[in-house]
């Protein structure tokens, strides 16, 4: 099954419709984004395909800028936004980050 999405570029299709599509509100981004969470964590348990996926597709950096972008918002849906994507990722995390290397940038 993993490596069929990894054929079809599933991960990576998850990513450009999260950044390209200019009708999503924060929240329905972060709906998509917990999706993604669970889903590369339970697929991690048994291959980190999929993680490597999300990393190559800018994933990593995608989640990054859309959470500074979410601060500096101050509506209260986005504010609940940030809160519910930190939350999920919080479970999710400790999967995602033991099995993967995290994002590093360079000052």
């Amino acid at each position: 099954m993993v490596y069929l999405l990894v054929a079809k570029q599933c991960v990576a299709e998850s990513v450009n419709n999260m950044q390209n599509n200019g009708e999503l509100t924060p929240l329905e981004i972060v709906e998509m984004f917990v999706t993604v969470f669970c889903f590369l964590k339970d697929s991690s348990e048994v291959n980190q395909t999929l993680l490597e996926d999300f990393r190559c597709c800018d994933g990593y950096i995608f989640l990054i800028h859309f959470l500074l972008k979410l601060e500096e918002d101050p509506r209260e849906e986005t504010v609940q936004a940030l809160r519910w994507v930190i939350f999920s990722y919080s479970l999710t995390k400790s999967s995602l980050i033991s099995q993967s290397p995290f994002l590093y940038i360079e000052p």
